[in-house]
Protein backbone atom coordinates (compact mmCIF):
# COMPACT_ATOMS: atom_id res chain seq x y z
CA UNK A 1 0.00 0.00 0.00
CA UNK A 2 1.16 3.50 -0.80
CA UNK A 3 1.57 5.52 2.40
CA UNK A 4 0.52 8.85 0.86
CA UNK A 5 -2.60 7.40 -0.75
CA UNK A 6 -3.69 5.31 2.24
CA UNK A 7 -4.71 6.34 5.69
CA UNK A 8 -6.56 4.93 8.63
CA UNK A 9 -9.74 6.82 9.35
CA UNK A 10 -12.29 6.30 12.11
CA UNK A 11 -15.38 4.63 10.70
CA UNK A 12 -18.47 2.78 11.78
CA UNK A 13 -21.74 3.76 13.33
CA UNK A 14 -20.24 3.92 16.82
CA UNK A 15 -17.51 6.33 15.67
CA UNK A 16 -20.14 8.43 13.85
CA UNK A 17 -22.29 8.56 16.97
CA UNK A 18 -19.32 9.61 19.13
CA UNK A 19 -18.31 12.30 16.64
CA UNK A 20 -21.88 13.61 16.55
CA UNK A 21 -22.04 13.78 20.35
CA UNK A 22 -18.84 15.82 20.42
CA UNK A 23 -20.19 18.17 17.71
CA UNK A 24 -17.93 16.88 14.91
CA UNK A 25 -18.34 14.83 11.76
CA UNK A 26 -16.29 11.90 10.55
CA UNK A 27 -14.07 12.62 7.57
CA UNK A 28 -15.25 11.70 4.10
CA UNK A 29 -13.33 9.63 1.60
CA UNK A 30 -13.54 9.03 -2.14
CA UNK A 31 -14.06 5.54 -3.51
CA UNK A 32 -14.91 4.46 -7.08
CA UNK A 33 -16.26 7.86 -8.14
CA UNK A 34 -18.30 8.43 -4.99
CA UNK A 35 -17.74 10.51 -1.88
CA UNK A 36 -18.51 8.30 1.10
CA UNK A 37 -19.69 9.84 4.35
CA UNK A 38 -21.52 8.80 7.51
CA UNK A 39 -25.10 10.03 7.84
CA UNK A 40 -28.26 9.31 9.76
CA UNK A 41 -30.92 6.93 8.58
CA UNK A 42 -34.60 7.77 8.84
CA UNK A 43 -34.83 5.33 11.73
CA UNK A 44 -32.20 7.34 13.61
CA UNK A 45 -29.15 5.08 13.25
CA UNK A 46 -25.92 5.84 11.42
CA UNK A 47 -24.79 4.30 8.13
CA UNK A 48 -22.41 4.89 5.27
CA UNK A 49 -23.90 7.10 2.54
CA UNK A 50 -22.73 7.83 -1.00
CA UNK A 51 -22.86 10.79 -3.34
CA UNK A 52 -21.14 11.42 -6.68
CA UNK A 53 -17.80 13.19 -6.45
CA UNK A 54 -18.16 16.90 -7.20
CA UNK A 55 -15.05 17.06 -9.37
CA UNK A 56 -16.14 14.14 -11.56
CA UNK A 57 -19.70 15.48 -11.77
CA UNK A 58 -18.41 18.84 -13.03
CA UNK A 59 -15.87 17.30 -15.39
CA UNK A 60 -18.53 15.06 -16.99
CA UNK A 61 -20.76 18.09 -17.63
CA UNK A 62 -17.78 20.00 -19.00
CA UNK A 63 -16.99 17.04 -21.26
CA UNK A 64 -20.58 17.04 -22.50
CA UNK A 65 -20.36 20.76 -23.34
CA UNK A 66 -17.05 20.27 -25.16
CA UNK A 67 -18.44 17.28 -27.07
CA UNK A 68 -21.45 19.27 -28.24
CA UNK A 69 -19.52 22.44 -29.08
CA UNK A 70 -17.03 20.51 -31.24
CA UNK A 71 -19.98 19.24 -33.25
CA UNK A 72 -21.87 22.48 -33.93
CA UNK A 73 -21.94 21.76 -37.66
CA UNK A 74 -22.43 17.98 -37.40
CA UNK A 75 -25.66 16.05 -37.78
CA UNK A 76 -27.79 17.12 -34.82
CA UNK A 77 -29.73 13.90 -34.36
CA UNK A 78 -26.66 11.66 -34.36
CA UNK A 79 -24.80 14.03 -32.03
CA UNK A 80 -27.75 14.14 -29.63
CA UNK A 81 -28.06 10.34 -29.65
CA UNK A 82 -24.38 9.99 -28.72
CA UNK A 83 -24.67 12.62 -25.99
CA UNK A 84 -27.79 10.95 -24.55
CA UNK A 85 -26.01 7.59 -24.58
CA UNK A 86 -23.23 9.12 -22.47
CA UNK A 87 -25.74 10.71 -20.08
CA UNK A 88 -27.56 7.38 -19.66
CA UNK A 89 -24.26 5.65 -18.92
CA UNK A 90 -23.45 8.16 -16.17
CA UNK A 91 -26.93 7.75 -14.70
CA UNK A 92 -26.70 3.95 -14.75
CA UNK A 93 -23.45 4.03 -12.80
CA UNK A 94 -24.40 6.77 -10.34
CA UNK A 95 -28.07 5.84 -9.79
CA UNK A 96 -27.59 4.36 -6.33
CA UNK A 97 -28.99 4.83 -2.84
CA UNK A 98 -28.51 8.37 -1.41
CA UNK A 99 -27.51 9.85 -4.78
CA UNK A 100 -30.91 10.74 -6.23
CA UNK A 101 -30.38 14.48 -5.87
CA UNK A 102 -27.10 14.43 -7.75
CA UNK A 103 -28.56 12.27 -10.55
CA UNK A 104 -31.59 14.55 -10.83
CA UNK A 105 -29.24 17.55 -11.04
CA UNK A 106 -27.18 15.82 -13.74
CA UNK A 107 -30.30 15.17 -15.84
CA UNK A 108 -31.35 18.83 -15.55
CA UNK A 109 -27.87 20.23 -16.26
CA UNK A 110 -27.49 17.92 -19.27
CA UNK A 111 -30.81 19.12 -20.62
CA UNK A 112 -29.80 22.76 -20.11
CA UNK A 113 -26.50 22.13 -21.91
CA UNK A 114 -28.30 20.58 -24.88
CA UNK A 115 -30.75 23.51 -24.93
CA UNK A 116 -27.88 26.02 -25.10
CA UNK A 117 -26.16 23.97 -27.79
CA UNK A 118 -29.26 23.81 -30.00
CA UNK A 119 -29.81 27.56 -29.61
CA UNK A 120 -26.18 28.31 -30.63
CA UNK A 121 -26.72 26.99 -34.15
CA UNK A 122 -27.10 30.57 -35.39
CA UNK A 123 -29.78 32.09 -37.57
CA UNK A 124 -32.25 29.28 -36.99
CA UNK A 125 -34.47 30.97 -34.42
CA UNK A 126 -34.96 30.23 -30.76
CA UNK A 127 -35.86 26.76 -29.57
CA UNK A 128 -38.26 26.95 -26.63
CA UNK A 129 -37.94 24.71 -23.59
CA UNK A 130 -41.25 23.02 -24.46
CA UNK A 131 -40.02 22.08 -27.93
CA UNK A 132 -36.76 20.84 -26.44
CA UNK A 133 -38.65 18.56 -24.05
CA UNK A 134 -40.64 17.10 -26.96
CA UNK A 135 -37.48 16.52 -29.00
CA UNK A 136 -35.70 14.86 -26.10
CA UNK A 137 -38.72 12.66 -25.41
CA UNK A 138 -38.56 11.36 -28.98
CA UNK A 139 -34.82 10.70 -28.58
CA UNK A 140 -35.44 8.87 -25.25
CA UNK A 141 -33.69 11.35 -22.98
CA UNK A 142 -33.84 9.94 -19.44
CA UNK A 143 -36.37 11.59 -17.15
CA UNK A 144 -36.33 8.86 -14.54
CA UNK A 145 -33.94 6.15 -13.54
CA UNK A 146 -33.79 3.00 -11.50
CA UNK A 147 -32.13 3.50 -8.13
CA UNK A 148 -30.07 0.50 -7.12
CA UNK A 149 -29.95 -0.19 -3.41
CA UNK A 150 -26.46 -0.47 -1.98
CA UNK A 151 -27.73 -2.28 1.09
CA UNK A 152 -30.34 -4.81 -0.02
CA UNK A 153 -29.06 -8.34 -0.45
CA UNK A 154 -28.41 -9.36 -4.06
CA UNK A 155 -28.16 -13.08 -3.32
CA UNK A 156 -30.33 -15.94 -4.38
CA UNK A 157 -30.37 -18.85 -1.97
CA UNK A 158 -30.76 -22.33 -3.39
CA UNK A 159 -30.41 -25.06 -0.78
CA UNK A 160 -27.21 -24.49 1.16
CA UNK A 161 -25.29 -22.83 -1.68
CA UNK A 162 -25.26 -19.10 -2.27
CA UNK A 163 -25.50 -18.02 -5.91
CA UNK A 164 -24.95 -14.39 -6.87
CA UNK A 165 -27.02 -13.01 -9.66
CA UNK A 166 -24.76 -12.13 -12.62
CA UNK A 167 -26.00 -8.52 -12.91
CA UNK A 168 -25.69 -7.79 -9.20
CA UNK A 169 -22.91 -5.38 -8.24
CA UNK A 170 -21.97 -5.38 -4.59
CA UNK A 171 -19.18 -2.92 -3.78
CA UNK A 172 -17.04 -3.81 -0.83
CA UNK A 173 -15.56 -0.96 1.18
CA UNK A 174 -12.63 -1.81 3.40
CA UNK A 175 -11.28 0.48 6.03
Amino acid sequence: MHREKSQIIPAGWIAAQRANQSGKRLSTFNFLGFTCYWGKMRKGGWRLKFTSRKDRFASKLKGLREFLWKRLSSDRVQTLKRAIRGIKGWINYHGITDNQGRVRQFILQGKRTIHRWLNRQGGKGYLSWGKLVKILKVLAYPESWKTVSMFRSHRTYVGTRVYREPDAVIPQVRF
